[in-house]
């Protein structure tokens, strides 16, 4: 069927990924999950999660935290810097292939009839939008603004303002998951799928997925 920038919320599967750095996907799968058993560790060592729970993840695998369901989910941990080190790559190398990996699948898209060329162009436009920091930033100050003025208006309550500011924390107001967000930051439990599959498998927080 058709495509829209909806579906490349994900950002790109494993496939492309592996590709962008010249390895295979089984070297791509591995990596995954000693970075997966290193962050575990992690979490363990730092008193985030009990050794109960830390067998509960390993037990369920990768499928089990890309679900949201997943005790490491919105937790400190750098995955990706985890998984550079997985891969033997700084986190730079890996930030570049992510965007690699973006294009081609949108590249892919046009090529199999699912998105024009203009309908492509607007997706890759957006994605460069969201993936700059002085955009972000700016937006974000907006967004910031925008409920402290509404606080003002007597729209909500400063309590109320203060929850939504505090809920936006992690990435803020254009903190999209998976795509726009990774395009930014692939580290954490959310939406890093290895064994070939779609980064974009839908999660507890997004709906999107091609």
């Amino acid at each position: 069927g058709r495509a829209d920038d909806g579906d490349f919320i994900g950002g790109y599967d494993s496939e492309n990924l592996a590709t962008a750095l010249g390895i295979s996907v089984d070297e791509m799968n591995a990596a995954y999950e000693t970075a997966i058993e290193n962050a575990i560790d992690q979490a363990l060592e730092d008193g985030m999660i009990t050794q109960e729970q830390a067998d509960k993840l390993r037990e369920h695998g990768t499928a089990y935290l890309n679900r949201g369901k997943g005790l490491l989910s919105g937790s400190e941990i750098d995955f990706e810097t985890l998984l550079a080190n997985a891969l033997g790559i700084s986190v730079e190398t890996l930030q570049d292939a992510y965007q690699q990996a973006y294009q081609a699948r949108i590249d892919q898209a046009v090529a199999d009839g699912r998105l024009t060329e203009a309908e492509a162009d607007l997706i890759r436009g957006r994605q460069a939008l969201f993936s700059n920091d002085d955009f972000r930033s700016s937006m974000q100050a907006a967004f910031e603004a925008a409920v402290q003025q509404a606080v003002e208006n007597g729209l909500i309550t400063q309590s109320q303002a203060d929850q939504i500011l505090s809920s936006q924390s992690d990435g803020g107001f254009l903190d999209f998951h998976g795509g726009m967000r990774g395009s930014r930051r692939h580290g954490g439990f959310d939406g890093r799928m290895p064994e070939g599959q779609d980064s974009s498998v839908p999660s507890t927080t997004d709906s999107d997925g091609l």
